[in-house]
């Protein structure tokens, strides 16, 4: 401990150590100033950026980091499904109004067309192919009006079927009173002529016509 304490930071003994202390062996100095130098001029205490007890810190700094970046993310997440739900039911809300000015624009259409109204039936060979096969076929055309004001009626088409009972393979057409936006102006019950035709669109064009008289009398 005596020579320990005497030499000095630089790892050189002193003169005076050498002097006036105990003798010691090559081996002795030389296990001495090996110990010194591997000390340190700070002592066995001090430690480098890359020690083990510094890695501990730098891992909980980085947790935190990336626990701070999860929580930002998750709140980002939440303001994103949030305006999602809020577009979808805007979405929602201009589709129903769509959907209600269509309706609207199709009931002023019905109200000018003057009672001359043109039934486009659309996949009529899909229907005669479900008739044939046995299937019931039955289509309604959208309300038209027969003046302003007037009548609201709209046409039903029935397709029968081979086996029917009655009117097998025959095309049905009749006509519907509506609820319409004028009937507290009109005359009740309807009066009037109604001119059915059916026209075909083939080459041969086998169209059909009947002419109705309303009978106000007769209990449907």
């Amino acid at each position: 401990a005596d020579f320990l304490r005497g030499l000095s930071p630089n790892g050189n003994t002193p003169k005076s150590l050498w002097m006036s202390g105990p003798s010691l062996s090559a081996e002795d100095q030389g296990a001495a100033a090996s110990a010194l130098a591997q000390s340190g001029p700070w002592g066995a205490h001090s430690c480098s950026s890359n020690c083990a007890p510094c890695q501990p810190i730098e891992v909980t700094q980085r947790l935190r980091e990336m626990d701070g970046r999860l929580v930002k993310q998750d709140h980002q997440l939440r303001e994103l499904i949030i305006l999602n739900e809020t577009q979808a039911g805007q979405l929602a809300e201009l589709r129903r109004r769509v959907s209600v000015l269509e309706e609207t624009v199709k009931d002023l259409e019905a109200q000018h067309c003057h009672g001359i109204f043109i039934w486009r039936l659309k996949g009529f060979s899909a229907h005669l192919r479900n008739q044939e096969a046995g299937l019931p076929v039955v289509e309604h055309s959208p309300g038209f009006y027969t003046g302003r004001p007037g009548y609201r009626l709209c046409l039903r088409l029935h397709l029968q079927t081979p086996m029917a009972p009655r009117c097998s393979n025959y095309i049905s057409l009749f006509v519907h009173t509506m609820q319409g936006a004028f009937d507290g102006q009109l005359t009740w019950p309807f009066q009037g002529t109604i001119r059915l035709a059916i026209l075909d669109q083939g080459p041969e064009g086998q169209h059909h016509m009947e002419v109705m008289e309303t009978k106000p009398d007769l209990q449907a």
